[in-house]
């Protein structure tokens, strides 16, 4: 959990702690324990049942409290695990990173984010796509699909994985993931350098293929 979880964890157990002794001792000495019936009236309410009522409400709080911290620690901890990628920083109920084992011994990280409305997961999708592209990710491989961004950066090329995008009804799932798509980056059915392969000579970034040649050959196999 470490410094930060302790702590964290002690200070809402004291805040649960302390919350739910005055719960508890304002049902022992009778006050809050009366409510409003449909004509406006007073009306007597047992004290175990206004106990109950108030504990869910403290439960609710603290959630909320847990939940807008989770968030918080995610983007905290963004920048160290996952800084080639876009930042979510759009709305979130809850959120979590999880490191995870690749079947080739490496490491990819899973995000799972909470909305709060399931009619948002579209339009938040649609605006991370929109952050990728601008960030320089976009589709590649013999099968470029809509699901799967890549970005090559210093000679590693950095995969966003949107295929698992509807974990359930009000969660999504991001996965990160360094690795090229079937056919390679650079795959191109005609043979010829485009102008990403230019580009990526200029910056250094040339695959295999490529590897070796000047600009100018380059330029001259793509004419």
């Amino acid at each position: 959990m470490g410094l930060f979880g302790k702590l964290f964890g002690d200070t809402l157990g004291q805040v649960v702690s302390e919350t739910v002794g005055k719960v508890v001792k304002d049902a022992m000495t009778g006050q809050n324990t009366s409510s409003i019936n449909q004509n406006g009236q007073a009306k007597p309410q047992s004290g175990m049942m206004d106990v109950l009522s108030r504990l869910q409400n403290v439960v609710k709080d603290v959630e909320s409290i847990g939940n807008t911290q989770g968030v918080a620690a995610c983007l905290a901890r963004w920048n160290t695990l996952l800084p080639q990628y876009p930042k979510w920083d759009l709305p979130a109920k809850s959120m979590s990173i999880e490191r995870l084992g690749d079947r080739d011994g490496g490491n990819f990280y899973s995000l799972e984010v909470e909305v709060e409305h399931e009619v948002e997961m579209e339009q938040f999708r649609n605006i991370y796509c929109d952050r990728l592209r601008n960030a320089g990710f976009h589709k590649a491989g013999k099968y470029p699909s809509e699901d799967h961004y890549y970005k090559r950066i210093l000679g590693v090329v950095y995969h966003v994985d949107l295929e698992h995008w509807h974990e359930n009804d009000t969660v999504l799932n991001i996965l990160y993931r360094i690795g090229e798509p079937e056919g390679g980056y650079d795959y191109n059915p005609t043979g010829k350098p485009t102008w990403g392969d230019v580009m990526d000579t200029i910056s250094g970034n040339q695959s295999n293929s490529q590897s070796g040649k000047s600009i100018f050959d380059i330029l001259k196999g793509s004419l």
